[in-house]
C-alpha cells in the first residue's frame, strides 16, 4: 500500500514537471515573436515588424503610437523584394544580428536607420549612425569579421569620429573609411 502511494506521488510530480516544462517553453516562443526592427518600403506607407529571424511578424498602421515609440532603427527598403524569399530573410537575420551586437554599443555606436537597395543581385545596406556617419555592408559581407575589426579601426585609425563620413565593410578583411572634406 505504501509503495502504491509513493508511485502515485512520483507520477503527480512528473506530471507537474512536464506541465511546467511545456508552459515555460510556450513563453519562450512568444518572446521570439517580439519585434526587433521596423521595415518600411519607400513606395508604401505600411510598416512591417520583423522578428530576430528576419521574418515579418506583424503590420501596423502608421498612425498607431506603437510604431512611433519603437526604439529600434527603421529599415527603409527601396527594393522590389519578395519578403518570403529565403535569401532575403537570411540577409535580414544576419543584418539584425549585426545591428544588435554588443560590439556596436560597447564602442558608442548607435543606429538611426538602415537603407536597403540591390546592387547586381546583392543586397546592399547603408547603416546611418546617430553621429551622422554610415556603415556600408552587403549580403556578401562577413559581418562577424567586420564586427571584430571595427573597434580597432575606430580606435587606432580614426579616433575622432566627428569627421567620419563612412566605414565600408563590404570587402572582407579590407576595411575602408572616408573622412569628411571641409
Amino acid at each position: 500500500m505504501k509503495t502504491k502511494k509513493i508511485l502515485i506521488l512520483v507520477a503527480i510530480i512528473i506530471l507537474i514537471l512536464v506541465v511546467i516544462f511545456f508552459w515555460t517553453k510556450g513563453d519562450q516562443d512568444v518572446t521570439e515573436t517580439q519585434p526587433v526592427a521596423i521595415l518600411q518600403f519607400t513606395d508604401s506607407s505600411q510598416p512591417y515588424y520583423l522578428n530576430k529571424y528576419g521574418r515579418i511578424i506583424a503590420t501596423d498602421d502608421m498612425n498607431n503610437n506603437v510604431f512611433y515609440n519603437f526604439s529600434s532603427p527603421i529599415f527603409y527598403d527601396s527594393r522590389d523584394a519578395d519578403l518570403n524569399d529565403q535569401s532575403h530573410v537570411d540577409f535580414f537575420e544576419r543584418l539584425l544580428m549585426f545591428i544588435g551586437s554588443d560590439a556596436l554599443t560597447q564602442n558608442g555606436i548607435y543606429l538611426a536607420n538602415v537603407n536597403l537597395s540591390d546592387v547586381d543581385d546583392v543586397f546592399d545596406a547603408k547603416i546611418m549612425t546617430t553621429e551622422g556617419w554610415q556603415i556600408f555592408i552587403n549580403s556578401e559581407t562577413d559581418l562577424s569579421q567586420g564586427l571584430s575589426n571595427l573597434p580597432a579601426l575606430l580606435q587606432e585609425e580614426i579616433g575622432d569620429r566627428s569627421n567620419l563620413e563612412y566605414i565600408d565593410l563590404r570587402y572582407g578583411d579590407k576595411m575602408f573609411y572616408k573622412l569628411k572634406s571641409f
